[in-house]
């Protein structure tokens, strides 16, 4: 059978490459396990989703597919593997000639011709023009040209615009080519899908600036006519020396438009922002505090929470007032008891005495209730908790003026906003500005400058900061929660955008110029 290859036609040609990238149209899916299966030492077959899968193992541990629905008739299995082996092997022993060792023709009249219908023509329409040319001047095999510039493939122009469906393919080939890695399976394949039986490539020596040729079917003789005009095919490369010029022409005119247009970026007036970090706080707040030592007994509501008129937020003990109150009880007592005994003797005056006791010991057992009172510390009005002790500080002591809670009361907040030295001065009440929130950024709050700079401690050190204090406006406020981080910008007005970006820099200047040299601008 293997005498007689005409009649084996198979259905889908195809091949593995060693990294199990496949190459070929209408090959079956194959999977991991198919692949491991057609890896043999030697030439065999399977039967794969319908179809007959010949593979036969090629050097570079490659593998040539011959695929069939059915095999023709009369056909054993054997043959079509011991088919697929000579094929394989007459694909490890073609390699495409060099053209420097080609014998060189006389620069044929068609391709001169085809040369001088170019002249004159735009560079982006010479190549397509030679085409043509090409195959009025009875050099009909070629049907594709690209560019070639410093060893990088440019865009490929077809002859025919139904032969551009394989651009990608084609270009695969071509780069292969020019790192002389192309094989002629993967020429064989292709040249099926543009039904042809033969395609190769016309390249030059030097890939500088040149220019690469596809040929389907060619003859010797459109060989040696386009062999014998490769040295003047870069002509045809659009990337031609003059256009160096006009690039670096191109390249100093946009120079100076985008200095032109920095400058009167610069020295155009603009909005100066000062910009630095914020953080919210309410803007009506009540802190109850103990005017006394007690223990935390009982914490009913968290943090964010609304609590309602009368509510009992905070339940303390202090044992100190227990004692006393029980103290004043059996005093009270003891007092009614001599107040009897010396009305039954008639001593007035004991007596007396005796009730005068009593009263102050009443006294002082009211003010201890009233004092007691306090540790249910209850809200007037509706309020929002921004801050409150923990349930798990719960049997700790707190000691005289411990804050307990912090209330709420109107759901309005006000920014504090970090300051830098520098821009102080353009700083004042009045002044509008806009701060966006962090996990609120999607909605900007406008506010406005309550104050201007003050020092204020520095929570993080010893050096205070300074500080300014705004109103937020926007009467919706009821995403926002005390201590809430964001960034904060104020307008203070307009000046050239230089003076604006460059007021920090300045300020050093002019600090350090008068600290070390007494200099002042």
């Amino acid at each position: 059978m293997s005498d007689q290859p005409l009649k084996f036609t198979p259905d889908a040609v195809g091949r593995i490459d060693s990294k199990n990238r496949i190459f070929g149209e209408n090959l079956p899916d194959l999977s991991k396990e198919s692949l491991k299966v057609l890896r043999a030492s030697k030439a065999t077959a399977h039967k794969l989703q319908g179809m007959i899968v010949c593979a036969a193992p090629m050097m570079g541990n490659s593998i040539l597919l011959h695929c069939y629905h059915r095999l023709p008739k009369g056909a054993r299995l054997n043959d079509a593997v011991t088919f697929a082996k000579e094929e394989a092997d007459k694909f490890e022993m073609a390699r495409p000639a060099s053209i420097a060792a080609q014998t060189r023709a006389t620069f044929d009249d068609g391709v001169s011709r085809a040369f001088q219908s170019v002249v004159g023509l735009k560079p982006k329409h010479q190549a397509k023009q030679f085409l043509h040319a090409l195959q009025d001047g009875n050099v009909k095999s070629a049907f594709a040209l690209a560019p070639i510039t410093n060893g990088k493939l440019g865009k490929i122009v077809f002859h025919k615009s139904e032969h551009a469906h394989v651009v990608d393919a084609l270009r695969h080939a071509m780069s292969q080519s020019l790192k002389d890695e192309e094989t002629q399976l993967d020429l064989t394949v292709l040249a099926k899908q543009l039904h042809a039986k033969n395609l190769e490539f016309l390249k030059p020596s030097k890939t500088d600036r040149a220019v690469v040729i596809a040929l389907l079917d060619a003859t010797q003789d459109d060989r040696n006519k386009l062999i014998a005009s490769m040295g003047f095919l870069g002509a045809l490369n659009p990337n031609r020396p003059s256009l160096a010029a006009k690039k670096s022409l191109i390249s100093r005119f946009a120079l100076v438009s985008v200095l032109t247009a920095g400058l009167l970026y610069l020295f155009m007036p603009a909005p100066i922002y000062v910009s630095n970090f914020a953080v919210t706080r309410p803007s009506e707040a009540q802190v109850i505090a103990l005017p006394f030592g007690a223990f935390l007994e009982q914490v009913n509501i968290r943090a964010g929470q609304i609590a309602k008129n009368g509510q009992t937020i905070v339940t303390l003990r202090a044992p100190q007032i227990e004692d006393a109150l029980a103290e004043q009880v059996i005093q009270t007592q003891l007092e009614e008891i001599t107040a009897q005994e010396a009305l039954d003797i008639g001593n007035i005056a004991e007596f007396q005495l005796a009730e005068k006791r009593k009263e102050i010991a009443i006294i002082r057992t009211e003010q201890l209730n009233e004092r007691a009172a306090i540790l249910n510390v209850k809200t007037k009005g509706d309020a929002k908790v921004v801050s409150i002790q923990s349930q798990s500080d719960k049997g700790m002591f707190l000691g005289e003026g411990s804050p307990i809670v912090t209330l709420q009361n109107n759901g309005k907040h006000d920014i504090i906003i970090e300051v830098k030295h520098a821009d102080a001065a353009r700083l004042k009440a009045g002044q509008k500005g806009r701060v966006t929130f962090r996990g609120l950024s999607v909605r900007n709050y406008d506010f406005t400058v309550l104050s201007a700079p003050v020092l204020s401690p520095n929570p993080n050190g010893p050096t205070p900061v300074l500080q300014i204090v705004a109103r937020l406006n926007s009467p919706d406020q009821s995403d926002l929660i005390n201590g809430l981080n964001g960034f904060a910008k104020i307008d203070t007005g307009e000046a050239p955008r230089i003076v604006g970006l460059t007021r920090s820099l300045r300020e050093y200047i002019r600090v350090n110029l008068w600290t070390y040299l007494g200099i002042t601008f």
